[in-house]
């Protein structure tokens, strides 16, 4: 039978590969193999590999990410779809892997994902984009 209902605790894994280049730039992608195949200037002992799990999210959350919409008589449909991604991370967020530069766990918070480097943020709000089309 097919579960009809989200529970609390189900998921969306997104593996996230972090590295940086020789000239300091931060780059990130599904795993190590990737970025290596991408990027022949990498710091290689630095490439760190990540999961990040979002809720998978339930109508509710369609409903509540669906207040980010406005219509109004002169301009229309407004709608951001940055601004969207940026909401739909941030009340999704469930954990994640990442460390801080001393090798302490960094709290999945709201707070954090505003703190994110934008190419990390950027690659996960996509790859979340991905797996909940309808949202």
């Amino acid at each position: 039978m097919i579960d009809l209902l989200v529970k609390e605790d189900d998921s969306i894994v997104i593996p996230c590969a972090v590295a940086k280049t020789t000239h300091g730039a931060i780059v990130c992608d599904t795993n190590a193999a990737i970025l290596q195949q991408n990027y022949e200037n990498l710091v290689t002992e630095a490439i760190e590999e990540h999961q990040v799990f979002f809720k998978l999210p339930s109508f509710k959350n369609v409903v509540d990410l669906s207040t980010e919409f406005s219509v109004s008589a002169d301009r229309g449909l407004d709608f951001n779809p940055t601004a969207t991604r940026y909401e739909k991370m941030r009340k999704l967020i469930k954990s994640w892997t990442f460390k801080d530069a001393e090798g302490s766990e960094l709290p999945a918070t709201p707070e954090n994902i505003d703190a994110l480097h934008p190419i990390i943020a950027n690659y996960l709000g996509a790859e979340l984009d991905i797996q909940t089309p309808s949202l």
